[in-house]
């Protein structure tokens, strides 16, 4: 390791944590697939989250991920920011809005408020939900129980925008803008993402929150050692494997399609779990690895 280079986190904190990721694209997109019909489920694919469709198959990687947020870069002032650094082996990479962008394939940019109009009401809000705060669960309810088919597409999509890719808490409450800007699909799908306008700013994968054993949560229970990841998580472990294709050397994935236009398509994990020796040894603190292209890289002299 450089000498002028200090971490976040000691490194002695690196191989004793449970890691959560807070991305709930497995159950999401299950509950998407039953609920849709095959009409609704092809103009899903048209939508601006079409592509991410099959994200599910994308197995998260707790060891990728925490074994490089570990190394994360000290003496940044977040606001001040970019992006994010992190120390792997000798040479210091970071993560971008830009990389978030050519990894998704989703838009971001400058959040403006949306109008729902004459009236400050708004309809999905007033037909589906009863409290003022809109919980990602109840979210997740109104939608499953939801009969209208216009409205079931509807509330799918902001769904998945929520506990996809913005990866909520599902306690925590979405934003309201989202139930007044899908009544107007196109102006909805051609919106700037306000998750990715977040990345690599203020959050890495949203948020990378550390648990402290024994320490009590806002509802009173006891927490678990470990971190938990917000945030659409599987664009920092995409660009971990972009940056480092020779993890699927290890087969810890493999590239699907090369021709992809979006990092996130071409990639896909494989059964071996990573194991964190292996990736110290091979990457992360390994001082022969060689780079791609993607992202600003500085070697360490």
């Amino acid at each position: 390791m450089g000498s002028n280079v200090e971490l976040v986190w000691p490194e002695a904190e690196a191989y004793s944590s449970r890691v959560n990721n807070c991305s709930h694209a497995s159950s999401s997109l299950a509950a998407i697939r039953a609920k849709l019909s095959a009409e609704q489920l092809e103009q899903f694919k048209t939508s601006c989250f079409g592509h991410l469709l099959n994200i599910d198959k994308i197995q998260f990687s707790g060891q990728i991920v925490h074994g490089v947020v570990l190394r994360r870069v000290a003496g940044q002032g977040v606001k001040d920011l970019d992006g994010l650094s992190f120390l792997l082996g000798c040479d210091v990479a970071q993560f971008t809005r830009q990389d978030f962008c050519l990894i998704t394939g989703l838009r971001f940019g400058e959040v403006t408020e949306v109008s729902s109009g004459e009236s400050d009401e708004i309809r999905l809000q007033k037909r589906y939900f009863i409290d003022e705060g809109i919980t990602c669960n109840a979210l997740e309810e109104a939608f499953l129980r939801c009969t209208e088919e216009d409205d079931i597409y509807k509330l799918a999509l902001v769904y998945f925008a929520e506990l996809v890719v913005s990866g909520r808490d599902k306690h925590l409450n979405i934003n309201l803008n989202y139930l007044t800007l899908v009544e107007d699909l196109d102006a909805f799908n051609s919106f700037e993402n306000e998750e990715g306008r977040r990345k690599g700013k203020s959050k890495v994968t949203g948020t990378s929150r550390r648990n402290e054993k024994g320490k009590k949560d806002k509802h009173g229970e006891a927490q678990k050692s470990g971190w938990s990841f917000k945030g659409f998580t599987y664009a920092f472990q995409i660009w971990v494997y972009e940056l480092i294709p020779r993890m699927a050397d290890l087969n810890y994935c493999k590239v699907v399609d090369p021709t992809a236009v979006s990092c996130i398509l071409r990639w896909r994990t494989t059964t071996s779990v990573p194991e964190m020796r292996k990736l110290n040894n091979y990457f992360f603190q390994s001082k022969e690895v060689w780079f791609a292209a993607l992202g600003t890289i500085d070697k360490i002299e």
